[in-house]
């Protein structure tokens, strides 16, 4: 959006509970980097301090300033639901003027009014040492090597699937909750579903795959349950609480689907995670039908 398509009088919306102005000039703001983490050999995570913080003044051009509370008196403040706030505004104007309107976002930064302390937030650094080690024997990276070589070699349209649903499954890889929840799912379905949102297709190939009953693989990994979570989420708006140990579960599964879709046999990895601590996909699932 260049100058000249902004109103003289400086355009500015009130929401409920957000304030969106839009301003020609120069914005200063409070920057630093993600912190690094240091790996440690006890598995604890040690942070290091960002390298790169200080002020950050930008060029002079056209920007979109969103203000929402965080820390209100008598609500107690959550990082994620601000986040998630910000999200939906920005989508919201997204919709409305497209990447015309929302380019980059540039900062998040939490100003005390009090005060005028500023405060930054990063997102989610997970712990690299809480994930369990892949295993990197000969045999497991041949299988791996044996995966890529049947992905290129498959049909046409076939390939085509698997390749978006392993972007798909990057991208959840990179966030974290429900949204995280939802591309894991879309992964699923654009590789073990094919023509249909059914999940006994996929369900069959983990049957196969496993060698049981395809009674047990849906009692034992609730596919059908998990896709009504999806539903939930997508058609009702349900927040859920998606903890990381389904995301562990999902990744696992969806690397079996991709062996029985290729008929490639792989030892399975998704039976090791239906039970990690006190965690159950069962009881998670039974869990968030009686939290929706």
């Amino acid at each position: 959006m260049l100058s000249h398509h902004l109103p003289n009088t400086g355009p500015h919306l009130r929401f409920k509970d957000a304030t969106v102005a839009l301003v020609l000039g120069s914005v200063t703001y409070a920057f630093a980097g993600q912190p690094d983490i240091e790996p440690t050999e006890q598995g604890v995570a040690r942070f290091r301090t960002p390298r790169k913080y200080g002020w950050v003044t930008t060029p002079v051009g056209t920007y979109l300033l969103v203000v929402v509370p965080h820390d209100t008196d008598g609500v107690q403040s959550d990082e994620d639901l601000t986040q998630a706030r910000l999200d939906e505004l920005e989508g919201l104007l997204t919709g409305f003027g497209g990447r015309a309107m929302v380019y980059q976002r540039l900062f998040d930064n939490l100003v005390h009014l009090g005060t005028g302390q500023i405060t930054l937030y990063f997102s989610a650094v997970d712990n690299p040492a809480w994930y369990d080690p892949p295993e990197l024997a000969s045999a497991k990276l041949d299988t791996l090597a044996q995966l890529e070589i049947a992905r290129a070699a498959a049909a046409p349209t076939l390939r085509s699937r698997i390749n978006l649903s392993l972007r798909w499954l990057a991208y959840a890889g990179r966030d974290r909750g429900v949204d995280a929840f939802i591309k894991y799912w879309v992964a699923i379905e654009t590789l073990a579903m094919p023509d249909t949102t059914n999940v006994r297709h996929a369900n069959e190939l983990l049957a196969s795959a496993y060698g049981i009953p395809l009674d047990d693989v849906v009692r034992r990994f609730c596919l059908g349950r998990m896709q009504g979570i999806r539903s939930a989420i997508v058609h009702d708006g349900s927040r859920v609480q998606v903890p990381g140990e389904v995301a562990k579960f999902l990744e696992a599964t969806y690397f079996d689907l991709l062996a029985a879709v290729l008929m490639i046999p792989a030892a399975p990895r998704a039976p090791q995670f239906e039970r990690q601590g006190s965690f159950t996909v069962p009881s998670w699932v039974a869990q968030c039908a009686a939290s929706a």
